[in-house]
């Protein structure tokens, strides 16, 4: 994390008839993890992200994975 913790950008929810609530806000998150490059240009890299919430625990959040697979293309 870079500490900057500030609202960069404000964003609507969408409230169902239900109740339910609906929000996405923006995020970029950064991470880092250890490589190994013994088996270059061969090897595969495996990092771990937690998320987690200061004011929720896990059986009030939903965390919903567009894809199964990492998009890589920043990279080519």
């Amino acid at each position: 994390a870079d500490g900057m913790y500030e609202v960069s950008f404000y964003c609507n929810v969408v409230v169902s008839h239900d109740g339910s609530v609906f929000w996405l806000p923006p995020a970029i998150y950064k991470s880092a993890c250890k490589i190994e490059v013994k088996h270059f240009p061969f090897d595969q890299q495996n990092c771990t992200m937690k998320f987690r919430s200061w004011t929720y625990d896990r059986t009030e959040l939903d965390l919903v994975l567009r894809s199964d697979v990492a998009s890589l293309d920043d990279f080519t």
